[in-house]
């Protein structure tokens, strides 16, 4: 291998590479009252507060 050649190797960042947004775009917080929260209906999990329940508390 030549000398001096990893000094010429340019990387690109993992985000560029992989197209993820910058930093500022990635964080957003949005405040939503409790009042304006509901159950969703067709949600496919469901708890069940049983035995095993218990066992995992």
């Amino acid at each position: 291998m030549r000398e001096g050649t990893a000094k010429e190797i340019k990387f690109e960042s993992f985000d560029s590479l992989f197209g993820i947004p910058q930093e500022s775009e990635q964080h957003i917080t949005t405040m939503v009252p409790l009042e304006e929260l509901f159950p969703y209906a067709q949600h496919p999990f469901r708890v069940l507060d049983d035995a095993k329940m218990d066992e995992l508390v």
